[in-house]
């Protein structure tokens, strides 16, 4: 691997960790769903038969994923992931997947013009096709929750 993205593996990793809460914990998962100017994030924890979470996943973390995305996409000639799992364990193991496949099932939708600065920066006729109706306009904002419910139900992980 790539020592720029092994670093920034090992440093997005490590944030993950620095928010674990206090008590003995098992496991955690980041999942981080972003698109070019946009991203939602959440970390959870399970400790025994608990469940802990953050809103977020901190200010650091979503500077490092960005860097990330940028670098992996350059690396993959443009190609862009849009969905960031990563596992952790207690014992300082993680391992990161990436959804290159499938748009976010955001919980609030981006506003057409980061869809519209995305698909420029990261073009994917494909994939534009399930939003083309929320950046043309043809969806009126107050039915934004018609692509969020599309795209959950085109994303097979999109509850994980």
């Amino acid at each position: 691997m790539n020592e720029n993205l092994d670093n920034l593996h090992r440093s997005i990793a490590q944030n993950i960790f620095a928010k674990a809460p206090d008590r003995i914990w098992t496991s955690g998962v980041c999942i981080v769903k972003l698109i070019y100017g946009y991203i939602e994030g959440k970390i959870t924890f399970f400790l025994d038969g608990e469940e802990i979470s953050t809103s977020g996943v901190g200010g650091q973390n979503y500077l490092l994923v960005e860097k990330l995305r940028n670098s992996m996409a350059e690396i993959n000639q443009g190609d862009a992931w849009y969905t960031m799992v990563v596992n952790v364990q207690e014992d300082g193991k993680f391992k990161f997947d990436f959804d290159y496949d499938h748009l976010p099932a955001f919980d609030i939708l981006p506003d057409r013009e980061d869809w519209e600065r995305e698909f420029k920066m990261y073009p994917s006729a494909d994939l534009q096709t399930h939003v083309q109706d929320w950046i043309d306009g043809t969806i009126k904002d107050d039915d934004w929750e018609v692509v969020t419910k599309r795209l959950r139900e085109l994303n097979p992980s999109a509850d994980s």
